[in-house]
């Protein structure tokens, strides 16, 4: 498997298992957010909205790593969610305290993603 393969395909996983442990966790036992140092979403929908998204670009990375002449556009995609998302989170954390560590860890796989998906942006396509 080449290199871009497999950055899509474990994209695509991280992206998808983080969604479904996310939401399980959140209909299972809600409380676990205030470990994750969050309070409680008064209206889950969002929240579930958001995963929904993220697992969504996670089916776009499987694409990607199906379909090499999808992976341009993809990667562009895979550059705006893997910065837009960890830079809000970051954000957040630094203007209103209202997260824990580990979602700053979360975000730090999140940038080296974005990271690598800038790389295959700035390869020559084909190569």
């Amino acid at each position: 498997m080449d290199k871009q393969s497999l950055i899509f395909l474990s994209g695509s996983i991280w992206n998808i298992a983080m969604s479904a442990l996310f939401f399980i966790v959140s209909v299972v036992a809600p409380s676990a957010f205030t470990i994750l140092g969050f309070t409680i979403p008064n209206m889950m929908v969002y929240f579930h909205c958001f995963l929904a998204f993220v697992a969504l670009i996670g089916v776009a990375f499987f694409i990607a790593y199906k379909d090499p002449a999808a992976r341009r556009g993809i990667a562009l995609l895979g550059v705006l969610e893997k910065f837009l998302i960890p830079g809000i989170l970051i954000a957040y954390f630094f203007a209103v305290g209202g997260m824990g560590a580990i979602i700053l860890g979360l975000c730090a796989v999140d940038i080296v993603y974005g990271v690598l998906f800038v790389w295959i942006l700035l390869r020559k396509p084909g190569s």
